[in-house]
């Protein structure tokens, strides 16, 4: 299961990760590219690290990479964002 800068766009988190876990094969493979950042209204759901082992933990899931991302606002520096990949796969 990949999912590519969706689930800070989901209204509910973790109703959407208990769907994910439950529809991912026993040695499924989940990768996820996610930005961190504060709310807004196309993308509700503020993620941390600390929300993603929480919910996708028990699969075994690690962070990967994480890169600042600055370019998305240039004219808005202040509203950077943290790129972070996560998988349960190496």
């Amino acid at each position: 299961m990949i999912s590519v800068n969706a689930l800070d766009h989901v209204d509910d988190f973790p109703k959407t990760a208990e769907e994910i876990s439950r529809v991912l094969q026993p040695e499924g493979i989940l990768r996820i590219e996610t930005n961190y950042h504060q709310p807004t209204t196309c993308e509700p759901c503020s993620l941390s690290d600390e929300l993603i082992i929480k919910h996708f933990g028990h699969l075994g899931i690690k962070k990967v990479s994480e890169r600042l991302v600055t370019e998305v606002f240039p004219e808005a520096p202040e509203k950077k964002q943290l790129l972070v990949v996560w998988t349960n796969k190496v």
